[in-house]
């Protein structure tokens, strides 16, 4: 299966992750996390993390720190936590999110009001 197959992403070579699953016995195939060994193959794997109750994972995210899980349907219940440690991409990162709740106010300015 390749990546585009399947659920993988990649983001700054500064950033770090911290999953807690939240899910009871994970028995099926697809949803479990997997630590890849490249960018091409989702079976290319170091490791394989099924989000069982409890689990936790850290890890740091660089341009070689690929993962991604097979499809799953289903709730898969999961806290995420991403840090970044370079200011650089903290600055972008708030300036982003200024204009997002700026267009969001102005969203809701422009928005007609409901009838009561």
């Amino acid at each position: 299966m390749s990546l585009s197959e399947a659920s993988c992403f990649e983001e700054s070579a500064t950033e770090h992750i911290l999953k807690r699953t939240l899910n009871g016995p994970w028995q099926a195939d697809g949803g479990r996390l997997r630590l890849l060994r490249g960018p091409e193959d989702l079976d290319d794997m170091a490791a394989e993390v099924p989000p069982d109750d409890g689990t936790m994972l850290a890890f740091r995210r660089s341009d070689r720190s690929f993962h991604g899980h097979k499809p799953f349907v289903g709730p898969r219940r999961i806290v995420q936590l991403n840090w970044v440690t370079d200011a650089r991409v903290v600055a972008q990162e708030q300036a982003r999110h200024r204009w997002s709740a700026c267009a969001k106010r102005l969203g809701r300015l422009l928005r007609p009001a409901r009838a009561s």
